[in-house]
């Protein structure tokens, strides 16, 4: 990525591209739609024609709504991408992500033995465990970081009561929702950022009308004007992409008996590091009313995308604390998928029946992709030369992996494919932290023809009987949350409940782009090139949503059968 400030230099291709429309007069337009922020690209327009040009078509932004109680992710088919610029990672970041992915891997196995659809956000229950860890002790605490899966060296040798460096954790979360704003979190820097764009908008407006005035015998000029031109749009669009690459808000809050004193430690330690909230409710005496105050906060949150999270019933006299992590996403792909593109087709279910899907399409696109064998090794072409031509080994029994990054390529969706439609239980069989980062490595960019379904997915999770099961039995019982308060009444607090509930929409909307690099000017030769690989995802997959710069796994599910309403 290039370093903020530095000078744009636009690729020679440019220009060869420009010198070929030799009737073609460059201008830079601005493409406007009222569904979006303004674009601005680098167009051609033909002389004689009155105030029209082509322009780059703009998709729209949708949505995605997800959290410990709501969960949504709305994703749309949108612009071209940015490389963010990475910021270096530390230690206790690489640790809380490190723990994360792993709790996520064991959370996805235990949650998979079912044959249905699965969307959950092992980084939203993270943090709300993190959250109440830090309360936490004794056995509780020790069961908790175990599922949690802490690295060994966080753990106290010569403390039993205490036996985490939760600051660790608290530390690496705090880093991780700052890196996850979408943008810069300095308000200097973004004041910097808006003031500089500013600028260029009306340095672009300039340039527009000193191109429009050219006479007709400089259009095959290649002039200062058209480089500034090309410079000024492709940084207008850089400093787009940085400033709003997508909003991600995280909301943390405990919901406690009011009747129960807080440690001011306590509260403080996750005010800090998780922006948590530390609401006191009428457990004893109104447990409806608490149960929907709790559902109106997380409706607000997620932008009553999600409401109704905690049904009826389910809490009561009994209960005496309720963690929850809402988080509103929204974002959009950076590569597009054109609505028209879509298609009807049939969708290989694990029995091997088959059910029609509305299958999104983009051919010859640039995306990180993989395809591999069983041992994880690739599946490479193989020259024939005889022929000449290429053949590709059997793979039967292997999977193809497929990365679609959001705008600004800080966040992508991962797509892990089998080769066969009843393989989904042996690919999830292999499926670990540590093989995940194996696999991930081997992702190159290149030509991919792309076929992924559109789908809709709702899904809801009591965990309390799965965290249990997965070893943290002790934290529903009273006893184990004595750092939250010096109070005698701390020995009564336990862990209620912990719910959560995703919602997943993946779809695409458009219209047909039209741009000026419409003529390609590609080198030849005799020698025949590899054949392009196809991803086509009509059958079941794996599927995931990571921030590429620390590998956190944000969100991870998986397609059975597809539903699109």
């Amino acid at each position: 990525p290039r370093p903020a400030g530095a000078a744009y230099h636009p690729p020679p291709v440019l220009f060869v591209a420009r010198l070929i429309y030799a009737r073609n007069l460059a201008v830079v337009n601005r493409a406007e739609d009222k569904h979006t922020q303004p674009c601005y690209t680098y167009c051609p327009k033909v002389p004689g024609d009155k105030g029209s040009s082509m322009k780059h078509d703009i998709a729209r932004f949708v949505a995605v709504q997800l959290g410990v109680f709501a969960l949504g992710v709305y994703s749309q088919a949108v612009g071209a991408a940015h490389s963010a610029q990475e910021k270096p990672v530390g230690p206790a970041t690489e640790q809380t992500v490190q723990a994360n992915n792993a709790f996520a891997m064991t959370l996805y196995r235990r949650l998979s033995q079912e044959q249905d659809n699965l969307f959950f956000s092992p980084y939203s229950l993270f943090s709300a465990l993190g959250m109440t860890l830090e309360g936490a002790r004794g056995e509780t605490a020790r069961q908790m970081g175990e599922v949690l899966r802490l690295p060994a060296d966080l753990r106290h040798a010569d403390s039993n009561e205490q036996p985490w460096d939760t600051a660790v954790i608290h530390t690496g979360v705090a880093d991780l929702q700052r890196r996850l704003s979408g943008g810069p979190t300095d308000p200097a820097q973004a004041q910097d950022m808006t003031n500089r764009l500013t600028s260029l908008e009306d340095e672009l407006d300039t340039l527009n009308q000193q191109l429009e005035q050219r006479s007709s015998h400089e259009q095959f000029a290649q002039t200062e004007i058209d480089r500034r031109a090309v410079s000024v749009a492709a940084e207008i669009n850089t400093l787009r992409q940085q400033l709003n690459q997508y909003e991600l808000r995280i909301a943390n809050a405990l919901w406690g008996e009011q009747t129960f004193p807080f440690q001011s430690q306590f509260v403080q330690a996750l005010q800090q590091a998780y922006g948590a909230t530390s609401f006191p409710v009428d457990f004893l005496q109104a447990p409806d009313a608490a149960r929907l105050h709790i559902n109106a906060w997380i409706a607000q949150q997620t932008n009553n995308r999600i409401r109704n999270m905690l049904p009826p019933g389910s809490l009561d006299r009994t209960s005496r604390l309720v963690l929850t992590n809402a988080i509103y996403f929204k974002g959009s792909w950076a590569n597009p998928f054109q609505k028209q593109a879509t298609k009807t087709a049939d969708f290989t279910l694990f029995d091997g029946r088959r059910t029609p899907v509305q299958l999104m399409s983009a051919q010859q696109q640039r995306f990180r992709y993989v395809e591999l064998m069983p041992d994880g090794t690739e599946r490479e072409p193989i020259r024939i030369d005889e022929a000449p031509g290429w053949t590709l080994p059997p793979n039967p029994d292997g999977f193809q992996i497929l990365e679609m990054p959001y705008r600004g390529n800080t966040l992508s969706m991962l797509i892990i494919l089998p080769r066969r439609h009843d393989a989904i239980h042996e690919l999830e069989h292999r499926l670990t932290a540590e093989a995940l980062a194996t696999w991930l490595g081997r992702l190159s960019v290149q030509d991919v023809h792309v076929s992924v379904p559109r789908f809709k997915m709702e899904t809801s999770y009591s965990l309390t009987k799965t965290l249990s099961a997965l070893g943290m039995p002790a934290a529903f019982q009273a006893g184990g949350f004595t750092g939250m308060s010096d109070a005698p009444q701390a020995s009564r607090l336990a862990l209620s409940q912990v719910a959560h509930k995703a919602f997943v929409h993946v779809d695409e909307e458009g219209i047909e782009a039209a741009a000026a690099s419409a003529i390609i000017v590609r080198t030849t030769s005799m020698r025949i090139p590899p054949p392009t690989p196809v991803f086509r995802a009509d059958r079941p997959f794996v599927f995931l949503i990571r921030d590429n710069q620390t590998g956190t796994l944000l969100f991870l599910g998986r397609v059975m059968q597809p539903h699109d309403s």
